[in-house]
């Protein structure tokens, strides 16, 4: 049975990296569900971040994916939390995601954007 899982992975903070992770889950045919990057740049121009990522998976998907994700030379740390495993842990998952969310569509309502795109059809 699938389950939900969330990993904090630290990372180089390096272009490149949320490419690096998802490529990772496209090949295993993983969907992301949520994906949230915070960087945090050294004194030398380098740095670290934490990428939060919510998904669903088989547990044994899920550890072949983590050792993927542990084999890749910008990720320093990878930490996993089964979310269906606690349902304290779920609530707050979801009320993060929520919050990230409803912050940024009211950031798109008070601040029109520079250049939209919209494709036809």
């Amino acid at each position: 049975m699938e389950q939900y899982w969330l990993f904090v992975l630290e990372t180089d903070h390096i272009p490149g990296v949320a490419a690096n992770i998802a490529t990772a889950f496209s090949r295993r045919g993983i969907q992301i569900d949520g994906i949230c990057a915070e960087g945090v740049v050294g004194a030398g121009g380098g740095g670290t971040a934490l990428v939060s990522v919510t998904f669903s998976a088989f547990a044994q998907r899920m550890e072949i994916l983590r050792r993927k994700l542990e084999r890749l030379e910008v990720v320093r740390t990878v930490k996993v939390w089964n979310c269906d495993a606690d349902a304290g842990l779920w609530r707050q998952v979801r009320e993060h995601i929520g919050g990230r969310q409803a912050s940024l569509a009211a950031l798109m309502a008070a601040y029109p954007p520079d250049k939209t795109t919209v494709k036809p059809g």
